[in-house]
């Protein structure tokens, strides 16, 4: 059983890892086009964004959550999501979830998959939700099927830095035999974004 979270954790870590270099690999990527231009005094002072609506155009990050279906009932989740539109908030998102299955013998069922996280159409207070849908494989042991899940997250800057904290509550269901079927997530993912 030791053996088999140790192998899941890391798998977990080297896609973290893996997700982690090709995130440097696009930051590095000076920006091209860059103009300057002269404005008003008064448009001069407005700052360009503010902390809460300018978010990076790249996240990665990963966490835990709590699942009541899961047996041990705590769930693995990694993130990789890439700005599709500043304009509508609209990203490209990766999301990989170990959920485990048994103790004895201990199984876990590992869904992946690509979709759409787009900013909400409403706010909670000052507050901006974003919605997440994917779709991908799932495979438990040697069962291998398809997986669709969906999450909603807060993104919280961590000071000024380029850390975020994105408490999420989500489902996920996976079609492989013997899997974790329907499963109820909630939980938070610690992120770095540029």
């Amino acid at each position: 059983m030791k053996r088999n979270i140790a192998t899941s954790l890391l798998s977990l870590l080297l896609t973290g890892v893996l997700i982690l270099q090709t995130a440097a690999a696009q930051t590095a990527t000076p920006a091209t086009g860059t103009t300057t231009t002269t404005t008003s005094s008064a448009a001069a002072t407005t700052p360009a964004a503010t902390a809460t609506s300018a978010l990076p155009s790249t996240f990665v990050g990963g966490g835990i959550a709590g699942s009541p279906g899961a047996t041990p009932p705590v769930v693995g989740t990694a993130l990789f999501a890439t700005q599709l539109s500043a304009a509508s908030g609209t990203y490209s998102a990766t999301i990989c979830q170990a959920i485990p299955n048994n103790t004895k013998p201990f199984t876990v069922t590992t869904n992946c998959g690509t979709g759409v996280a787009q900013k909400a159409p409403f706010t909670i207070g000052s507050l901006q939700p974003y919605l997440i849908v994917d779709g991908g494989i799932s495979w438990q042991s040697s069962n291998v099927g398809f997986q669709w899940s969906g999450m909603g997250t807060i993104p919280f800057r961590v000071k000024q830095s380029n850390w975020y904290a994105l408490p999420f509550v989500g489902w996920s269901k996976s079609s492989v035999s013997n899997g974790t079927g329907y499963q109820l997530t909630a939980g938070t993912i610690v992120s770095w974004g540029k």
